[in-house]
């Protein structure tokens, strides 16, 4: 048996957190038509899917978090796949679903892609081609970043996404992700809070506002041992809690693990993320309207994690 499966099958490594929005943005089915221009972007060869709309809205915007390497504390242990996560992550809004502009798009990564990420490569030179922000992952990098996306929305109908794929810690009742430089012996003054984020997020005016959070205690990679990773535990979901009228999907419940894979996208991904990938590339059904909606993406991901 494969250890992930395994894995997996005993500890699912996904849940959905307190109160979402009923609509992204997503895609809607079209009909394939011989010689036309409509693409299939999922994984189900019988269906294509297209773009609400031809041009992102100039409120849109998002930050997409990738930390692989951890320049301040050397016990930690990098990361394999998250750098994937934020690039994939981040063309997927901007190319693939049109949900916002690369110049309001913004990358911050510390590592770089595998070597034999071809596909990956690609994309993050598109997005930086088209006017995507690239940049390091440390601590205020990260911070300033937020503050600054939050200005972008100018009315309810905006969208504003965060997303981050690395380690997260907890301090008592207090949890944090982790940047590049961040230390688990000085949580409070170099990680960044997940409190922060949520209450700051709230504050933008953009009516759609998704946090992506593809962390445990410890995220551990499936082609090695797990008995140096740590489960999430009560107080790291508990931050994700609080009701703010705002979609929250991570990759764990208190006890269970997230887990990456080289084998996932034939590139390697978080489990988590590409999943939330897949369902926007396909996966998920449409409604009645012929609109993929964040409830059948977040019961898409449950299924398939």
């Amino acid at each position: 048996m494969n250890p992930l499966q395994h894995r997996l099958r005993l500890m699912p490594c996904f849940v959905l957190l307190a109160s979402f929005v009923a609509w992204i943005g997503c895609l809607t089915p079209v009909a394939a038509q011989d010689g036309g221009d409509a693409r299939a972007v999922g994984v189900r060869q019988t269906v294509l899917f297209g773009p609400l709309s031809k041009k992102a809205p100039a409120g849109n915007a998002g930050m997409f978090v990738g930390v692989n390497k951890f320049t301040r504390d050397d016990g930690l242990n990098e990361l394999a796949y998250a750098v994937h996560d934020a690039i994939e992550l981040a063309h997927l809004f901007v190319f693939e679903l049109k949900l916002m502009p690369a110049s309001n798009c913004y990358l911050l990564l510390s590592g770089e892609p595998a070597s034999d990420a071809t596909s990956i490569k690609q994309h993050l030179s598109q997005l930086k081609s088209a006017g995507a922000k690239i940049s390091g992952a440390d601590r205020s990098k990260i911070l300033l970043t937020f503050l600054d996306l939050r200005k972008f929305a100018t009315t309810s109908e905006n969208l504003f996404v965060c997303s981050f794929s690395s380690h997260g810690f907890n301090e008592g009742r207090t949890a944090y992700v982790m940047p590049s430089d961040g230390h688990r012996e000085l949580l409070s003054d170099t990680a960044v809070p997940l409190e922060t984020i949520e209450t700051k997020m709230e504050d933008s005016k953009a009516g759609h506002r998704l946090l992506l959070v593809d962390a445990c205690q410890e995220r551990v990679s499936a082609r090695g041992s797990s008995s140096t990773g740590k489960a999430a535990n009560a107080a790291f979901i508990d931050a994700l809690k609080k009701p703010s009228g705002q979609a929250k999907l991570a990759s764990c419940s208190p006890g269970e693990f997230s887990f990456e894979h080289g084998s996932l996208g034939g590139v390697g991904h978080g489990v988590f993320t590409y999943s939330f990938l897949e369902a926007l590339r396909g996966g998920a059904k449409p409604d009645k309207e012929n609109l993929v909606r964040l409830g059948s993406v977040s019961e898409y991901v449950a299924t398939n994690v």
